[in-house]
């Protein structure tokens, strides 16, 4: 799957934090003129993640807002059931 990031990442400051997983919530317009939700995991049980991992939704959306609810359904989709292990390089991934 190909991800378009620009600099018109929308990205929020707030810091989500759920089952010692730290991260943003944010979308970006696709070329097509839909949205795509983002999840930017910052860190695990304050260990940072250098660079942040990008993770986005899989469905594009027609608002920014409605991608955005969609990253943080799936984002706690992802943690609740530890998959968000097969998103973690090998080398930075929590035991």
């Amino acid at each position: 799957m190909q991800t378009y990031f620009t600099e018109k990442l929308m990205e929020t400051s707030q810091l989500y934090c759920l089952a010692g997983y730290d991260y943003k919530l944010g979308a970006y317009p696709t070329p097509q003129g839909s949205h795509r939700g983002l999840i930017l995991l910052v860190a695990f049980s304050g260990t940072p993640f250098s660079p942040s991992i990008k993770i986005p939704t899989p469905t594009n959306f027609r608002t920014d807002q409605a991608a955005r609810i969609e990253a943080s359904a799936l984002a706690h989709q992802l943690i609740l059931t530890d998959a968000i292990k097969t998103h973690i390089p090998h080398d930075e991934s929590p035991e």
